[in-house]
């Protein structure tokens, strides 16, 4: 689904890891924040990408929790005008830090509070195509329309697997896991 041109704005965490594997169309424009691994900062982000270059579209890939940090933001981007597609991934974790601290469990911290993500539009009386997915097929036929939209489009992602990761944080678990035997 991704253009020529596009600009896509990826979340901090798992998002982020899982992202920077996808091959981009020519001209699309990869804004991420993984210095400082502050979540929240892809919200605020795509808002500030969707003023700044009106005549691109603007993805959005989020995870639950980081949106709870700057959800308010969505209301600029209403007030604004601006119409980007936001993806958010729903597994009911901060899913970075629940998977890559390997020496606690049952991390009832890490768990993130249920929103219904479809209505937030509403709260901030926006025009939206809203859905909620929870197949491929569902998440492919919610992309087809959202091309078509010409409206802020939220498209939430429910995941059954908390700890549903790309394979490139298996890998730094099992590391970090290892690091910890060592030490132990």
């Amino acid at each position: 689904m991704l253009k020529d041109n596009d600009i896509v704005i990826v979340e901090t965490g798992t998002l982020l890891y899982g992202m920077s594997q996808i091959r981009l169309p020519t001209g699309v424009t990869y804004i991420a924040q993984g210095g400082w691994q502050s979540i929240g900062y892809a919200t605020p982000a795509a808002f500030g990408a969707c003023i700044a270059a009106k005549n691109r579209r603007v993805l959005l890939f989020t995870g639950d929790g980081s949106l709870q940090f700057t959800v308010q933001e969505i209301s600029s981007v209403v007030e604004n005008g601006c119409i980007p597609v936001i993806f958010i991934l729903n597994n009911g974790v901060y899913a970075i830090e629940k998977y890559l601290n390997v020496r606690t469990q049952n991390q009832k911290y890490n768990q993130v509070p249920h929103w219904k993500y479809t209505k937030l539009a509403d709260v901030f009386r926006g025009e939206t195509f809203a859905v909620e997915v929870r197949t491929n097929r569902e998440l492919d036929e919610a992309i087809s329309q959202a091309q078509n939209a010409n409206k802020l489009c939220m498209i939430q992602m429910m995941i059954n697997d908390p700890l549903d990761v790309p394979d490139y944080l298996h890998k730094m678990r099992r590391y970090l896991e290892e690091r910890e035997k060592q030490q132990s």
